[in-house]
């Protein structure tokens, strides 16, 4: 009988207490979301499909997920870890599983680039609410 990618010590640092999600892919594909488990990603949108978080999880950022807001995020969760330690749960999982070796990480959020601030400038305190510093014209 071979052993499961999913039969982890109980101590392991990927295991059903800690699930965290990321974006990766293979080189030269597009990225898409996962959640590590072990020494495995889990395709996260291949898992959800037909749940509540099954559009959000479909794309290649965490965003639209992260926009549900917190009972979305204790809801997946809680779902991935009963699915985990369930043995009909877990023969449905397993064929989403790909080894982390070999993927490619990618920043999980869209962060805007267009957002600056001079608050932000590490002389702005020093000068805030006077005129600009001599010279600084």
């Amino acid at each position: 009988m071979s052993r499961s990618p999913l039969d982890l010590p109980a101590d392991h640092p990927y295991g059903t207490d800690h699930l965290p999600y990321g974006a990766v892919s293979r080189a030269g594909s597009q990225p898409w979301l996962a959640v590590r488990v072990g020494d495995s990603a889990l395709d996260l949108a291949a898992v959800t499909r037909g749940t509540p978080w099954s559009e959000a999880l479909s794309g290649p950022v965490l965003n639209p997920f992260l926009d549900l807001g917190p009972r979305a995020w204790a809801g997946l969760r809680s779902w991935l870890q009963e699915q985990l330690v369930d043995e009909r749960g877990r023969a449905l999982l397993e064929p989403h599983l790909h080894a982390v070796d070999g993927l490619v990480p990618h920043l999980p959020v869209a962060v805007a680039a267009t957002w600056t601030s001079t608050r932000a400038s590490t002389t702005r305190p020093t000068w805030a609410g006077s005129s600009a510093p001599t010279g600084s014209r």
